[in-house]
């Protein structure tokens, strides 16, 4: 909304008052890489070449890096027993309430409990 503010204000002439909003726009939004490109496009359309130049050095380190190895993969099924075990032992530490037996876990045999 802040970049489509700012681009209606250039179109309708009042350049110095878009800049400004781009700017303010630029230093709300830090870390969104679109506004920072936008931001470069419109001071590069108006020979502001230093805020273009470092406009786009800085969307440049917004964008992902495409030779970074994905992210670590979450464990879900280990996750839901941890989550699963400590719920158990929050519940067997209640007073007024029954612990609830131990689920069985694939892989493992039932226990008989």
């Amino acid at each position: 909304a802040a970049v489509a503010h700012a681009r209606c204000l250039e179109l309708e002439g009042t350049v110095s008052v878009a800049l400004d909003a781009m700017r303010q726009a630029c230093t709300r939004h830090r870390g969104n890489l679109y506004v920072h490109l936008q931001a470069a496009a419109m001071f590069d359309r108006h020979d502001l070449l230093d805020e273009g130049a470092r406009e786009h050095a800085l969307a440049r380190t917004l964008q992902p890096d495409e030779s970074k190895p994905p992210a670590v993969a979450v464990d879900l099924e280990g996750l839901g027993n941890f989550l699963g075990d400590v719920d158990r032992v929050l519940r067997s530490l209640e007073p007024t309430r029954q612990p609830v037996p131990p689920a069985n876990r694939p892989n493992e045999p039932a226990t008989g409990r």
